[in-house]
């Protein structure tokens, strides 16, 4: 459950934790000069690499955990970066409950979706319909694609993206594999834009 989240980051359990953002990321944000500008949101953003890099590029970014505990720690790390509360900032809160003032402009989804019970992939992509601005685009880093039982992080597959993305309304720009992934996540991650 989710107190579970919070024992793991309260004793540093966090095998999840590359330490930085994703190459991947790095290099969409340099080489898509397409990506619509403005508010970008990162579900369950951990130590809020990601929350930093997208406020570098310009955006205004907020982040979500439903860990206090990582949130206070991510918020920390990111004024500790020189990013102030204007440009970036993380919540403590539910991703399928939490009260958004608004919609964003880009979303980035890495080893959220894997985390979620699978379960709740249906609701997942349906609320991120709902958090997307009808011109704003969902980035999805998927990971792991594999096949095994049981998780987190539960195997993925391209294919459930884009099942539960187009039935929810989004069209796909991108789902490829990509080269780019740190060296232990090689050959398991792809990459998909949605809008």
């Amino acid at each position: 459950g989710d107190q579970g989240w919070d024992e793991l980051w309260k004793v540093s359990v966090t095998p999840w934790d590359a330490g930085k953002s994703s190459p991947v990321l790095l290099d969409l944000l340099e080489t898509r000069a397409d990506l619509p500008k403005g508010e970008a949101f990162v579900p369950g953003c951990g130590n809020g690499y990601d929350v930093i890099t997208l406020a570098k590029a310009g955006f205004k970014t907020t982040g979500l955990e439903i860990s206090p505990i990582a949130a206070e720690k991510a918020n920390q790390f990111l004024r500790a970066s020189g990013i102030p509360e204007t440009s970036g900032q993380v919540l403590v809160g539910d991703f399928f409950t939490y009260n958004f003032k608004n919609k964003f402009e880009f979303i980035y989804d890495y080893t959220f979706f894997c985390a979620l019970d699978p379960s709740l992939r249906v609701r997942w992509a349906k609320r991120m319909r709902e958090l997307t601005k009808s011109k704003g685009v969902l980035a999805t880093l998927i990971f792991p694609v594999d096949e095994y039982e049981g998780g987190p992080p539960f195997a993925v597959q391209p294919q459930i993206y884009k099942e539960l993305l187009l039935s929810s309304g989004f069209e796909c720009l991108l789902l490829e594999p990509t080269d780019k992934s740190i060296k232990p996540r090689l050959g398991r991650e792809w990459l998909g834009l949605w809008s």
